[in-house]
């Protein structure tokens, strides 16, 4: 569609009072024709950039003046008591010479434990990188064999005591069963012999033996009824069975026998003096069983739990190790080394030199003080840098520190310098804490005149020849961090990566990327209605670019 809009515009002008009518007429008609155009789902855009070798710094920025007079106070950043001031008052000393030492036992102590440390992070980082070797995974099998063994007599313990009770609950049962069994005759009955329960009762069933005398054929027979049944002629003295399960009778030689007599054995007999303690120590036995088979499934569970766990240490061992534990073994590293910088630096702290050539104006403690507050004060012809750092930025620097310095009033010039001084006593001004710092100038310049405004950068860390990337490539889930690159049908893949140094701009990349490698740095999604809706917006003022009418849109 082809439009002449300067022909639109003369009419437009020409007839005023329809100018408001076409205009929404020509923004309708463009709105329609530009989403018929872009209609369709949000896109997508990926801004990539490279992995690249370069020298990371990681810095703060401070501004400050040049000092008016070059006089530096020299004050203990540790605590301890002084053991050496080896200048005196007037003395000429260079950089570096010694002017005061510290107590120092303790901080090689800390050095010595620091860097045990260090080595076995580094060596815990080198042996999950180098993955379990073949003595390691089998060490892992034995364990897993030795394991499946335990189960096995874990199991076999159970059914073992399992049995074992079972019999103890059956012997206690059969003891109560058999608790001084006794024949119980009636009032009635005319028999005279004594009747006498012999045997052990081996059935289960509790109940009753019925005994009864009947005339036979052949003499007086008794007839059990009741838990058995049984029938034979009495044969007097004889211990005779009351049926199959381990109990007789036996009738006396003396007295008389006489049919119709009849006798009831119980079974328990819960009459019988010594039935009362076979009942506990059947209730007992009960208890006992419980608690067996409880503690012996409890071994077993306890095996399976071990098993379980030897057969997921296997996997670890054959498994490649996973990208988050591979970066947190190397942040443990990384923290390792940092104890060891910082025991380092204790003992740094505690042997205090000159930072520059000068002459020693006064000695304030000896031998023996505490180091507190100024120790010596030396005077200079070097220039030097006053700055005020916050408390936070403070901790992060330490005396003998590298600064790149520049200045407003010099354009192009650039001097390097070291931390000097380091106040430790804070001053208050609106609730936020500063610290004056001295930085010392590396060389002189002339066009550098007291007063000037000053600009620190303190260098924290600097690593030259790493690889880095830009640091909005670098995202982090559970697994650990990773960046993204475009496959061949340009759908974004997650490249697991191990990162070091960061600074406010860049990444260190340790493992999982090469130098030259694109990565994406940036996705953008762009709406097309969100863009026809801004086009239309756009044309609803077509003339404020002639008119100077409207407002200006600042630059994206």
């Amino acid at each position: 569609m082809a439009w002449n809009i300067a022909a639109i515009v003369a009419k437009i002008k020409a007839r005023p009072y329809v100018s408001t009518g076409i205009l929404l007429l020509i923004l309708l008609i463009s709105y329609k024709f530009y989403t018929s155009q872009t209609a369709g789902a949000v896109q997508i855009k990926y801004v990539t950039g490279t992995a690249q070798k370069t020298t990371l710094i990681k810095g703060i920025d401070a501004t400050g003046q040049v000092a008016q007079l070059n006089k530096l106070d020299i004050k203990a950043t540790g605590s301890g008591q002084i053991t050496s001031i080896p200048v005196k008052q007037g003395q000429m000393v260079k950089k570096g010479q010694v002017i005061a030492v510290l107590d120092q036992r303790s901080n090689y102590v800390s050095l010595t434990q620091a860097k045990a440390s260090l080595g076995n992070a580094q060596a815990n980082y080198e042996k999950l990188l180098a993955g379990a070797t073949t003595e390691d995974i089998q060490l892992a099998q034995l364990a897993v064999k030795s394991a499946e063994l335990s189960l096995a007599n874990a199991e076999q313990s159970y059914e073992t005591t399992k049995q074992q009770q079972e019999i103890a609950i059956k012997n206690s049962r059969a003891t109560i069963l058999n608790s001084t069994l006794t024949a119980f005759a009636p009032a009635n009955n005319l028999t005279t012999a004594t009747v006498t329960i012999g045997g052990s009762y081996t059935g289960t069933d509790e109940g009753q033996y019925k005994i009864s005398l009947y005339q036979g054929g052949d003499g007086v027979h008794y007839l059990v009824s009741g838990l058995e049944q049984t029938e034979r002629a009495i044969t007097p003295g004889l211990a005779q069975p009351l049926g199959n399960h381990g109990l007789t009778i036996t009738f006396s030689t003396t007295g008389t026998l006489v049919p119709g007599s009849s006798w009831i054995v119980n079974l328990p007999n819960t009459q019988a003096s010594n039935y009362a303690s076979n009942l506990n120590a059947y209730q007992s036995a009960l208890v006992s069983q419980t608690q067996a088979l409880y503690s012996a499934q409890a071994t077993i569970t306890s095996a399976k739990n071990s098993l379980e766990q030897q057969k997921v240490q296997l996997a670890l061992k054959i498994a490649a190790a996973a990208p988050a534990d591979v970066n947190l073994s190397y942040s443990q590293v990384q923290i390792a080394a940092a104890q060891v910088a910082s025991a380092q630096a204790a003992i740094s702290a505690n042997v205090l030199t000159a930072p520059f050539d000068g002459q020693i104006a006064a000695v304030n403690l000896q031998v023996g003080e505490q180091a507190s507050g100024i120790i010596a004060t030396l005077i200079t012809n070097q220039k030097i840098a006053t700055l005020s750092l916050n408390e936070v930025d403070i901790t992060k620097i330490k005396l003998g520190d590298k600064a790149s310095l520049s200045f407003d009033a010099i354009d192009g010039l650039t001097i390097s310098g070291e931390i000097a001084q380091i106040d430790t006593l804070g001053t208050v001004s609106q609730g936020v804490v500063n610290y004056v710092v001295k930085i010392g100038f590396d060389t002189q310049d002339e066009r550098v005149k007291p007063g000037m405004s000053a600009n620190a950068s303190i260098i924290l860390e600097a690593k030259p020849g790493v690889l880095a990337v830009p640091s909005s490539a670098v995202k982090s889930d559970t697994s650990g961090s990773y960046v993204q690159q475009l496959d061949a049908d340009g759908v974004p893949k997650n490249i697991p990566v191990t990162t070091g140094l960061i600074t406010d701009t860049q990444t260190e990349i340790v493992s999982g990327l090469q130098d030259g490698d694109t990565i994406i740095t940036q996705t953008i999604k762009v709406d097309p209605k969100a863009a026809a809706a801004a086009a239309a917006t756009k044309a609803a003022n077509p003339f404020s670019a002639a008119t100077g009418g409207g407002a200006r849109g600042g630059r994206n």
